[in-house]
């Protein structure tokens, strides 16, 4: 791993592409080429001689710009990397990480979005009836833009922190939270390079539930509680559909409630809504499909909700 000091670094990088042939080139990834001693003689964009660790032939892994982006599986061109290198070459505390092997699978790519709007349009495969999201267009001079967000990626997941992050989504769905939570820093991004990598599942929402009256009605039956109306006063409108299920209600420090067995029927569940109605930080985990409910494991520990970028 190495962290690299603010401005323009002074090492060089190759694809594997010219070593391992693939369908696509689909097995591409990033490795060091030149040391910045190495390349003293011949210096990259009259950067400084920096004593870094640069590990000759090894992969890049990972690449961390603190509070704006997160490269994950290996970068597929020096064109990219240098790129969102250069593009945050003022920020401290950027980081490689290297490893020996080549990355396998996709990359992926979390981005950190600031406020306001994002310049980014998305449409979905008509080969895939998941209608997930896909990175279409990124104007040029938005905040995506200098992100350095890549096209044609899919949308895995939105996390507003502490809000609500929503997982496997369509395009709509995504479009309207960017827009509501416009005014939001630190919405995150969380884009798959290949559509194999998302799981084959459908939409799950984690949501920290407002104080009071949540304006929704649920129902149940001897395996299953759903949700069958959203009331146009609620502060939930638009962001829990109907028909979703309910997976588990989160109480941090107090309870946890997983699956049927812990939910138990709609009179229990709205009766503990009601009880912590003046607590902030209630959170209800809804799926879409009844079969992508989780069971609860043999050991449990209340509020084990953390707003993160991982999957």
């Amino acid at each position: 791993m190495s962290v690299i000091p603010t401005g323009p670094i002074n090492a060089s990088f190759l694809s594997s592409k010219g070593f391992f042939k693939s369908r696509n080139f689909k097995n591409n990834k990033v490795f060091v080429h030149r040391t910045d001693e190495m390349s003293a003689q011949f210096p990259m964009n009259n950067a400084p001689k920096m004593n870094l660790e640069f590990p000759i032939g090894h992969y890049v892994e990972k690449v961390i710009v603190p509070n704006h982006l997160v490269l994950e599986g290996g970068v597929r061109t020096p064109e990219r990397l240098l790129q969102t290198l250069d593009n945050f070459a003022m920020v401290p505390g950027r980081i490689i990480v290297f490893r020996t092997d080549i990355p396998k699978g996709g990359s992926v790519t979390k981005v950190t979005l600031p406020r306001g709007p994002t310049g980014l349009k998305f449409c979905s495969d008509v080969d895939d009836m998941s209608g997930l999201p896909i990175v279409s267009t990124v104007l040029e001079g938005s905040s995506a833009w200098h992100l350095n967000v890549p096209i044609n990626h899919i949308v895995e997941k939105l996390i507003i922190p502490n809000k609500i992050m929503i997982e496997r989504t369509n395009c709509v769905s995504i479009e309207k939270l960017l827009e509501s939570y416009a005014g939001f820093k630190d919405r995150v991004l969380v884009l798959q390079e290949l559509r194999r990598d998302v799981q084959r599942a459908g939409s799950k929402i984690t949501i920290t539930l407002p104080p009071g009256e949540l304006g929704v009605v649920f129902n149940s039956n001897h395996d299953a509680l759903w949700v069958t109306e959203v009331k146009s006063h609620s502060q939930l409108l638009h962001k829990v559909p109907s028909g979703y299920f309910v997976e588990s209600l989160v109480i941090p420090g107090e309870l946890e409630l997983i699956g049927k067995k812990g939910l138990k029927n709609v009179f229990h569940l709205v009766k503990v809504l009601k009880e912590f109605s003046h607590l902030s930080n209630r959170i209800l985990i809804l799926q879409q499909y009844k079969a992508d409910i989780q069971k609860p494991k043999r050991e449990t520990r209340f509020g084990e909700i953390v707003w993160t970028h991982g999957k």
